[in-house]
């Protein structure tokens, strides 16, 4: 089993991944070329943003 210190770099490793994910959405946000591109992206970008904060804020896990 993994003590916490051991699980502390896998943690911080994934937490900044998601963190940049989160970046990068934000501004696609502000990229788009048209109506029907943005409705889709918007979308799709709303759920990697919901899902990237929900995991930084959580803390994350390595297995």
């Amino acid at each position: 089993m993994a003590t916490d210190s051991q699980k502390a770099p896998c943690n911080l490793g994934a937490i900044d991944a998601l963190a940049k994910i989160k970046d990068l959405a934000e501004a696609a946000l502000c990229l788009t070329a048209n109506s029907t591109e943005r409705g889709v992206q918007l979308e799709l970008i709303g759920v990697i943003h919901d899902i990237a904060s929900t995991i930084t804020e959580g803390g994350g896990s390595c297995n």
